[in-house]
């Protein structure tokens, strides 16, 4: 059982991996590529459509907000957003180049070898 704890899912929202008892994990590619494309968008333009949509939302409700106060629920949504994202998704073992090599025709083929060598 893979112990998710809170930092590994904030490795997983500021970069592609995160260890978990020596061994890398990654997200499934159909939660990480939607991910990365939500947060392309946002980076370019919609942290500025968000803001909007803050104010505009508070002054439905007559309330008003500080400057700072939309800046940092402009940056808080986007995060808390990826965090659910990535507490919410499985996680895929990233195989090591060992691990891959155990598992290929050539190590089958060099076992083969070794085995022929033996016997002549």
């Amino acid at each position: 059982m893979i112990k998710k704890t809170f930092k590994n899912h904030f490795d997983l929202i500021f970069q592609n991996y995160t260890i978990i008892d020596n061994k890398e994990y990654r997200l499934p590619y159909y939660i990480y590529i939607p991910k990365t494309i939500l947060n392309f968008i946002y980076l370019f333009g919609g942290f500025i459509i968000l803001a909007a949509l803050i104010g505009e939302l508070f002054e439905i409700f007559n309330i008003k907000l500080s400057f700072s106060a939309i800046i940092f629920l402009t940056i808080l949504i986007p995060i808390l957003l990826n965090y659910l994202i990535v507490y919410f998704s499985p996680l895929v073992k990233v195989e090591t180049i060992e691990e891959k090599q155990n598992k290929s025709f050539w190590k089958k083929y060099k076992e083969y070898k070794d085995k022929y060598k033996k016997n002549n």
